[in-house]
């Protein structure tokens, strides 16, 4: 009987865009052409609106499902018609004749699934000191594989077929323990073809490896940091799968790993180190050791974790005790997901400041805010900070940061916003976004960034183009520009000050604005800035002491907007950099993408408060964070949003008031958008 055949590929990202296009052309022209091919794209609306667009002959789905690789395939299963279902990374590249090899498998009516061959395509070369052996950190056939056709235990997840009514009879991919995002987690996988062979016992998953396909390996997946935390995350995840299927089939081909292919691999490598004194080979033996060590150590951690059910959309992060009910849960743009325990002391002020991401429920779990110290032993202290491998204690400021394959939880007695910030961006980042310290309107479903120091005018420019031009109002002090050059909102309340005494319309939000005169804004913020650390300590007392703080009044953006028009995100126009300067008068010039990029970043770190900048420090200075690594990914984030895009240096005199520097502001983005428009 002839089989037909879906290729299902799954897609998260827009910063794949050139794999995925790759991808999907290799699918598309195999040798067995496929009845179809089906992108599943996992909750990103951005990225199915460009597939849809940019994509003919492929079926453009979203996923239904939970947030993750799991939900995707699910999403894929339900969508896609053949009689197989073959499923190719986003960032894998399939040989001409690769669907041919995993069709032939099924002329057996017993084989359930047939996997093929994943062969590394590494970014900078394969580093000298990884062992073949653990390829599969990188998801590719590892040495120690069969070199023909035959019997396995589990297919691999870049390259894998089904029967789909195998994949229907067993209920799909068990969501939860598959990767989401760039969490390196997995064993989806492995969990499917063990519950498969449950359900078919004389049934058969094949290995082909001449059904083959090249998988990208980037360069961060080729660090040392990546590999630690891949075989960890390894061993947490395979002591999922032996509570769902049992220890002996979920770790029998590991077993058998350790005692062959790794055994052979610490000899060969350690005579040829004696014989050629090759410092590489003894690399690899340190890397086989950490490896082996890790995976257990996950192993362990994972079986002595309480085995109780996980939520569907979980991440690989461990549950605190708060009840579910109990979390107030904020999805920012779709990008991240930030969940604060509604009984700890902060909880108020943070969903004022996040209201407009506030969600029934976040799928993902990138941000855990919480009010209770976790208990952690043998940590080092130097610096007044206390530290290990994954915690960061702040004792004076009652402060923990937790980090657990790539999610952060903070906890704290006071109010978290201020050390929320410092990661948020982080957070971000990983997911093709980044923060800045800027202003942001729409005119005609175009978006304009206005970028600067504090004091600069943003905010009574941003005010002034909304209520007297009709522009769309996006943020008045942060928002967040993403990989794929959106300007992505961020309506938060409005900290009014005596400059928008004549800006803001009298309404609602009249009778709250601030008391002092405008001569002892400076004054009163220096207290504030002093004393800020210490009343936050005490989150009621912070509270009052924000209603009644004269210098400013914290009013609802839709208050203070009275009617204007809110526009959650909208395609990047042009960004304007604002900055004050011994001139005599406003001067406009053009720059470069590079030295936007550079100010953007530089503007964002200088503007947190100076509880979010100690923060980072400590995260850097206990090996939590590395700016480097930071910093760079930030920048690649932003010059891909800024590539094309015009930028503009609006130098304002020192003494210009805030009306007129507003209206300077106002005539640079009309200058920007009508430059954009030719």
């Amino acid at each position: 009987m002839t089989q037909t055949a879906s290729v299902i590929v799954c897609a998260y990202t827009e910063a794949r865009w050139a794999d995925i296009r790759a991808a999907l052309h290799s699918a598309r022209g195999q040798t067995a052409p496929p009845a179809e091919v089906v992108l599943v794209v996992d909750h990103n609306a951005p990225l199915l609106d460009r597939a849809r667009d940019a994509l003919p002959g492929v079926r453009c789905v979203p996923n239904v499902g939970g947030r993750g690789l799991s939900g995707a395939r699910n999403s894929g299963v339900a969508a896609a018609r053949g009689d197989v279902l073959a499923f190719l990374d986003d960032d894998a590249v399939a040989e001409p004749d690769w669907l041919e090899c995993l069709l032939a498998g099924y002329g057996d009516p017993r084989v359930l699934a047939v996997g093929g061959s994943v062969i590394p395509r590494w970014a900078d070369g394969r580093p000298p000191a990884f062992p073949p052996e653990f390829d599969w950190v990188v998801g590719c056939t590892y040495r120690g594989m069969p070199e023909t056709a035959g019997p396995v235990r589990n297919v691999i997840g870049a390259n894998m077929s089904f029967r789909r009514d195998v994949l229907e009879a067993v209920g799909g991919f068990r969501e939860g323990i598959g990767r989401v995002g760039t969490l390196p987690v997995g064993c989806e996988e492995t969990e499917m073809c063990l519950r498969a062979r449950r359900r078919f016992p004389d049934g058969v998953v094949l290995y082909e490896p001449r059904a083959a396909v090249h998988h990208s390996v980037s360069a961060d997946r080729a660090s040392w940091r990546y590999f630690a935390a891949r075989c960890y995350a390894e061993g947490r995840s395979k002591a999922q799968v032996c509570r769902l299927a049992g220890a002996r089939g979920a770790l029998a081909s590991e077993r058998a790993h350790v005692a062959g292919p790794l055994r052979h691999a610490v000899a060969r490598d350690v005579g040829s180190t004696l014989r050629t004194g090759d410092v590489a080979g003894i690399a690899r033996v340190g890397a086989v050791a950490a490896g082996v060590t890790l995976a257990s150590a996950g192993l362990v951690a994972g079986r002595m974790a309480p085995a109780r059910p996980r939520p569907r959309h979980a991440t690989a992060a461990p549950e605190p005790a708060t009840a579910a009910s109990e979390w107030l849960r904020f999805a920012v743009h779709d990008r991240i997901g930030v969940r604060v325990a509604a009984d700890a002391p902060g909880a108020r002020q943070l969903r004022d400041m996040l209201e407009p991401f506030l969600t029934d429920g976040a799928a993902r779990e990138d941000l855990t805010v919480g009010g209770r110290i976790e208990p952690a032993a043998g940590l080092a202290e130097a610096g007044g900070w206390r530290y290990g491998d994954h915690v960061l204690e702040l004792p004076a400021r009652g402060l923990q940061v937790v980090a657990e394959q790539g999610a952060l939880r903070l906890n704290g007695a006071g109010e978290l916003l201020v050390p929320a910030l410092a990661v948020l961006d982080r957070a971000l980042v990983r997911r093709d976004a980044a923060m800045v310290h800027a202003a942001a309107i729409c005119r005609d479903g175009r978006a304009v960034c206005i970028a600067g120091a504090g004091g600069a005018g943003k905010t009574s420019a941003a005010l002034a183009m909304a209520h007297v031009r009709g522009d769309g109002f996006m943020a008045d002090d942060w928002c967040f520009i993403a990989a794929d050059g959106r300007l992505l909102g961020y309506a938060k309340p409005l900290l009014l000050r005596p400059q928008h005494r004549g800006i803001v319309p009298a309404g609602t939000s009249a009778r709250r604005l601030p008391l002092a005169p405008a001569a002892l804004s400076g004054a009163l913020g220096s207290v504030a800035t002093a004393v800020h650390p210490v009343v936050s300590r005490v989150p009621r007392v912070a509270r009052i002491g924000r209603r009644l703080w004269p210098e400013y009044r914290i009013v609802p953006a839709r208050d203070a907007l009275a009617g204007a028009t809110i526009v959650e995100a909208a395609p990047l126009a042009a960004t304007v950099f604002v900055e004050r300067a011994d001139c005599a008068a406003p001067v406009l010039e053009l720059r470069s993408a590079d030295w936007m990029v550079d100010r953007l970043v530089g503007s964002f770190h200088a503007e947190l408060p100076r509880g979010a900048r100690e923060l980072v420090t400590a995260m850097a200075g206990s090996g939590l964070l590395s700016l480097e690594r930071a910093f760079a990914e930030k920048a690649a984030v932003l010059r891909a949003a800024l590539h094309g895009r015009r930028g503009l240096l609006l130098r304002l005199p020192l003494a210009l008031r805030a009306p007129a520097a507003a209206d300077a502001i106002a005539a640079a983005v009309d200058r920007a958008l009508e430059t954009d428009r030719r």
